[in-house]
């Protein structure tokens, strides 16, 4: 089920889910939804600043901002992981919002990710996740 702002719920279908990224493209039958445009998340640079947009504990439109600190990490067996690391604070149930450049542009999805101190927090790349689930 999804909830939007203005109250209205709608059932919704799964379209994808990337395990890796715990991230999943749902589709849901609406109209009149306000619509944002996508940036090219592979012109991200470090020190770029950024926000995201979310709902935590389901308040509505909360807005942090931050700066992007990495773009990738390179994991134990050798491959690379594709992510932005930032500092912008992400709570657990403010997961799956959009990370927006400077130019409003949608960069990537929020989604934490906590180590000991639940620090950094981790973006996910637009270009990487739509790569992942064109139909």
């Amino acid at each position: 089920m999804v909830r939007l702002t203005d109250r209205r719920e709608f059932k919704a279908k799964v379209l994808a889910v990337d395990a890796q990224s715990d991230v999943a493209v749902i589709q849901i039958d609406a109209t009149k939804l306000p619509t944002v445009k996508l940036g090219d998340s592979s012109r991200v640079r470090v020190g770029e600043q950024v926000l995201t947009i979310g709902s935590p504990d389901r308040f509505q439109n909360t807005i942090t901002a931050g700066i992007v600190s990495a773009t990738s990490r390179t994991l134990p067996d050798g491959s690379n992981f594709p992510f932005f690391q930032t500092d912008v604070s992400v709570n657990p149930d403010n997961s799956g919002g959009p990370l927006f450049n400077r130019a409003s542009e949608v960069i990537g999805i929020s989604r934490p990710r906590c180590d000991r101190s639940c620090k950094p927090s981790a973006r996910y790349p637009r270009a990487v996740l739509a790569s992942r689930y064109r139909t």
